[in-house]
């Protein structure tokens, strides 16, 4: 039903039409199927617009012709009579998209010039309107007949090109808005400018032409959908170009060594383009960051979770890798271990878990544990919080190096405190303790001023150093 309504907003397009009302049965079936037997829900579907009309003559010469196409007559044309639009119907074929779900069509228009009534009233002027009924039974048709199946197999490929013909001019109209609103070919130019860098552009621009084929014209017009695209098309185009080249070079054994070095330029730029992508993104992460900290409204529980997902943050060199088997153990036979020699049971993984929040973060970085406690800014670390970190410290190296966890301690044979607080309010014991982590090595304290500063230093320097690179590239060519 969607192609043959897209076929008909076509025509009142084509028609100069400002306004189009379509009444139609939205999420429903036109008819049901019960024992072989199709039975017809009676439904309406109107398309009713404000264009310029049909005169009769108009009707008889064109609509009830059928593949009069427009474009090759000098009277209509390729452009719209009023508003000079690059129409939409091409083969005159249209008309015929509604035979395929419908048993009857009527058709009303009215246009040209003015006529003077005839009923005799002063003044009385009007528009000559033409009104069509065609009713079309599939009943009265045997479609045994060759005949007939012949005119099945066309009707159908008819329905089915008009289906086509109507998206295509929607498609292009998105894809020249997408290209335009993404500034595209300058994006790819600057990302790219090298002269042996050809085929990474043309990768580019392929990439971006098929992310803008297949969005909706409201995508292509969310700056950030079309920013998101253009970015992964120029991240995506090294790899396909690389993918390219490790396929020829399979493919010709006897290739120069040579082209060794264009091939190595390129798996540096792959390289480049994706880390490059990882900074920007966690850049965006710092910047929500610097306005959580300074929220009175940011939940501990939120925090716990973002450095779950995103060690980085408190260590630009960890990774967010897929949790290993071992690991996975490790953390739930902790908890069991920690209530068993407490009695207080610990959360470590349900952060989904309505009422109850995650007590630390528990991550695993290059073999070494790593408990990390994330307090809110401007919070203060006190007593009883140091004197939880001290049990956890202390249970997590008593855990470790029980002999019935070596198979534990062999993947991850240490451990280390991480707390996050903007400021210290420890005394005697606790702060003693605290102090001795730290001196030892396994604790260390950030502020959030100073993690955050920390992480997007890092990363504005690998993307500099990335624009360093590019910029120090050779030129492209003019004619590119």
């Amino acid at each position: 039903m969607s192609a043959v309504i897209a076929e008909l907003i076509a025509n009142a397009y084509d028609a100069d039409a400002i306004n189009v009302t379509v009444r139609a049965p939205m999420g429903q079936f036109l008819a049901t199927r019960a024992g072989g037997v199709v039975a017809d829900k009676g439904f309406d579907i109107q398309v009713i617009d404000d264009g310029i009309g049909m005169t009769p003559q108009q009707v008889q010469d064109f609509f009830l012709v059928v593949g009069a196409e427009r474009r090759n007559d000098p009277n209509r044309g390729s452009l719209s009579p009023g508003f000079k639009r690059k129409v939409m119907g091409r083969k005159g074929v249209g008309k015929l998209a509604p035979f395929g779900i419908c048993k009857t069509i009527e058709v009303i228009s009215a246009g040209g010039d003015l006529v003077n009534g005839n009923d005799g009233a002063p003044n009385a002027q009007g528009y000559l309107t033409s009104h069509i009924v065609l009713d079309y039974d599939r009943r009265d048709i045997r479609w045994s007949d060759e005949l007939a199946a012949s005119f099945q197999e066309w009707g159908q490929a008819i329905v089915k090109r008009i289906g086509t013909l109507s998206r295509d001019p929607l498609r292009k109209a998105t894809l020249e808005l997408f290209l335009e609103a993404g500034n595209v070919e300058e994006r790819i130019l600057h990302a790219y400018p090298a002269d042996d860098q050809g085929g990474i552009r043309d990768n580019a621009r392929d990439m971006a032409r098929s992310f803008g084929r297949t969005i909706s014209r409201g995508e292509a017009e969310d700056p950030e959908v079309v920013v998101e695209l253009v970015d992964l098309s120029i991240t995506l185009a090294p790899h396909i170009t690389l993918n390219s080249m490790m396929k020829e070079a399979a493919a010709d054994a006897d290739r120069p060594l040579s082209v060794l070095g264009s091939f190595l330029r390129t798996a540096r730029m792959a390289e480049l383009s994706s880390f490059g992508r990882i900074a920007e993104d966690r850049l965006k992460v710092v910047e929500r960051l610097e306005v959580l900290k300074d929220s009175e409204d940011t939940d501990e529980n939120d925090l716990q979770q973002l450095i779950s997902d995103a060690p980085w943050l408190i260590n630009p060199e960890w990774a967010p890798v897929t949790e290993n088997r071992t690991f996975s153990s490790l953390r739930r036979e902790f908890e069991k271990y920690y209530e068993e020699k407490t009695g207080v049971p610990i959360s470590l993984s349900d952060f989904q878990k309505t009422g109850k929040r995650p007590d630390f973060v528990l991550s695993s970085q290059e073999g070494t544990v790593q408990i990390i406690e994330i307090k809110k800014p401007h919070h203060t670390l006190t007593n009883p919080e140091m004197d939880r970190i001290v049990t956890y410290y202390q249970n997590m190296d008593a855990f470790l190096s029980d002999s019935a966890h070596s198979d534990f301690s062999k993947h991850f044979p240490d451990f280390h405190v991480t707390v996050v607080c903007d400021a210290l309010g420890l005394t005697d014991a606790q702060r003693a303790a605290f102090d001795g982590y730290r001196a030892t090595g396994k604790l260390t304290r950030l502020n959030w001023a100073a993690f955050l500063l920390r992480t997007e230093q890092v990363h504005q320097d690998f993307l500099r150093e990335a624009e360093r690179q590019r910029s120090a590239a050779p030129q492209p060519l003019a004619d590119d």
